[in-house]
């Protein structure tokens, strides 16, 4: 009993780790519940995909479900990739089949005057190597062809997911149909189609007809800016009008780039579309945090941003129990400093019960808010810093 307990404790603190794209970091511990526990693992899968927010989780997910051999379990792991955009179908389908990949490593730099080693080829083995189930198979199969029988559901996953559309193909030898191959494999896209126009917004001549073109063939702004060479007020209007608030989030700074921030028609829409982000369902309360350091918005948009993560976070629950959150600001401590800063600006949201909070290296330091909002937290840790000695005690 105590072995299952701490194989379920080990999974759920997994599951609160970000691998950023590192599949075999998590999947000893998958690989073990789906074993050892089956029936909690496939209620936990499906709890996941609908709640959870870590990608990397939610393919892992599929994977060792897919190639469980419990009865029911690949019927769910399958049902859970149709869900899955291509880009992490393709992640899926490499861990499994297993894929090598290299990469330069350089050397330390060489004293003044010395000559400096050639940078070396290092290949790195990533994923599983094994065959790819004949089930698995089948139902890309079927997910490829569900978007070829839609000419604007194929052509819209074209222009975000392109090299992942034909890897898909060539990974599993599925014969593309004939607007896949003309658009993925001879590059000769039907005209009419959004591919099409795609290149017809590169040739245009004024913004006011690349701004029309982007609206009737609703061009992704990610993929409008690798096209269009001047982004005018006109076209970047056209951009913001259709972009969903996920996507403002996402592109905040190469907006800001843009001018986006200093043109006032311009701002008020894009605060607009941050006012509607509290309230959507897709939205990344984490990204939002990040977007607003990485985009070095004003304060304005800054509180815009912060408002979003706090309705998102807020959104997820309540802690109502007395909390404490203790920070080691030790000189070694730099890194954990910073996700204890940012988990410190997450729970504050939702602490109904009193929240304490201490920096400590070898005394402790209260941490008072002047209030619950995620920039009174900030504000709160601005001269706490990593550099004190390391307690014994």
């Amino acid at each position: 009993m105590a072995a299952e307990l701490d194989l379920r404790l080990n999974i759920l603190n997994t599951l609160l780790t970000t691998p950023h794209r590192k599949l075999e970091q998590v999947w000893p511990v998958h690989r073990d519940l789906v074993a050892q526990d089956p029936r909690f693992y496939v209620h936990l899968a499906a709890w996941y995909n609908d709640h959870g927010d870590v990608r990397d989780h939610k393919e892992m997910f599929v994977i060792a479900l897919v190639l469980s051999a419990f009865e029911g379990h690949r019927d769910v792991g399958l049902a859970l990739l149709r869900g899955l955009p291509p880009y992490q179908v393709v992640r899926v389908l490499d861990f499994i089949h297993g894929r090598k990949t290299a990469r330069k490593l350089r050397p330390a730099k060489a004293k003044t005057g010395a000559a400096s080693a050639p940078a070396q080829t290092v290949v790195e083995d990533f994923g599983l190597f094994r065959n790819v189930p004949r089930s698995l198979k089948t139902e890309v199969t079927r997910y490829l062809r569900e978007r070829e029988a839609d000419p604007a559901w194929f052509d819209s996953t074209v222009l975000v997911a392109r090299k992942a559309l034909k890897r898909l193909y060539a990974l599993l030898h599925v014969p593309p149909g004939e607007r896949a191959q003309k658009t993925l494999f001879e590059d000769r896209p039907p005209e009419g189609g959004r591919v099409f126009a795609l290149r017809q917004l590169a040739k245009a001549a004024s913004p006011a007809e690349q701004a029309r073109a982007i609206v009737e063939h609703q061009v992704p702004y990610r993929v409008a800016a690798t096209v269009v060479r001047q982004m005018t007020p006109a076209v970047l209007l056209a951009l913001l009008e259709r972009m969903s608030a996920q996507e403002v989030i996402n592109n905040l700074a190469s907006l800001r780039r843009r001018g986006a921030f200093d043109n006032p028609d311009l701002k008020a829409l894009l605060e607009r579309k941050l006012a509607e982000a509290k309230g959507a369902a897709r939205v990344s309360a984490y990204k939002a945090q990040v977007a607003a350091d990485a985009a070095g918005a004003d304060a304005d948009v800054a509180k815009a941003l912060d408002e979003v993560t706090e309705a998102h976070v807020k959104a997820k629950g309540r802690i109502t129990r007395p909390t404490a959150l203790l920070l080691d600001k030790s000189g070694s401590m730099a890194e954990a400093l910073e996700v204890g800063r940012q988990l410190g600006a997450m729970i504050s949201a939702v602490c109904e019960a009193d929240l304490f909070a201490y920096a400590f290296d070898t005394i402790a330091y209260p941490v008072e808010p002047a209030g619950k909002s995620l920039a009174d937290w900030e504000k709160a840790l601005l001269g706490v810093h990593a550099g004190g000695a390391r307690t014994n005690s």
